[in-house]
């Protein structure tokens, strides 16, 4: 027998040994989905957003459960409830909240909300650490990223003052009113441009280093003087001389 045969047989095997699930009608779904503005064929389309359904689970129930997971690390199955009882005070029918508060715990406990909220959680923290991992290490993260882009910046600033020839702008000013008033054509200074080019050009000296604030020193003893380099950055470097006295 292959081995892909072999697979298949197992895997038809462990699919006959699954529990199978008898999940109740949801005949009151009807009240909360006229509240919600969806159809009730929608809602029971909704899956778990942790987990797997059980039997009993209702579509309420898992609703609830999924507003639940998405109150975040800070959740609690009292303000869920809270909010649900908000929501019944409200609207003046218990139809247009999911669930009693009674109903909260009571389905908290029997599909174990808390574990399922662990699981997604851990899930959500190794997706978040992964992104934050990419962003870190890509585009414009990397200092010669920035360093290239810098450049090119520094490069076309460079053609506008100097290829261009924008150093100068012309401009026009008037003089007196009415009758008597009189165009002056002049040519002002860019000096917005020069600014831009000169900001790039720094920008790019502090990604390559060449930009240190000051250099300080600090005697902390008779025979021991401290130098503190401290960068634009706010970075700081310190190094220890003994001196010989």
């Amino acid at each position: 027998m292959s081995s892909k045969m072999r697979d298949l047989i197992e895997r038809h095997q462990a699919d006959k040994e699954k529990p199978v699930v008898k999940l109740n009608k949801d005949r009151d779904l009807v009240p909360y989905a006229e509240a919600a503005g969806v159809s009730v064929r929608d809602l029971g389309q909704v899956q778990l957003l942790e987990g797997e359904r059980q039997p009993g689970e209702t579509v309420r129930a898992v609703l609830a459960c999924n507003d639940f997971l998405r109150m975040g690390p800070s959740r609690s199955i009292g303000a869920l409830a809270r909010r649900y009882k908000d929501q019944i005070d409200a609207e003046g029918d218990s139809g247009a909240a999911l669930a009693s508060p009674s109903r909260v715990y009571y389905w908290s406990s029997k599909f174990n909300w808390v574990e399922r909220a662990e699981s997604y959680d851990a899930k959500h923290d190794v997706t978040k650490t992964e992104e934050a991992l990419s962003a870190l290490s890509t585009g414009l993260a990397l200092p010669f990223k920035r360093v290239i882009q810098l450049k090119a910046l520094a490069d076309r600033l460079e053609r506008e003052i100097f290829v261009e020839d924008n150093l100068w702008l012309e401009d026009v000013k008037q003089i007196g009113a009415g009758r008597s008033a009189e165009k002056v054509y002049l040519k002002r200074f860019n000096t917005n441009l020069v600014e831009q080019y000169r900001g790039v050009l720094d920008d790019l000296a502090r990604e390559t280093g060449g930009r240190i604030a000051k250099i300080e020193q600090e005697t902390k003893n008779a025979n021991a003087i401290m130098f503190v380099v401290r960068r634009d950055d706010g970075s700081e470097d310190t190094e220890q001389t003994i001196v010989d006295v």
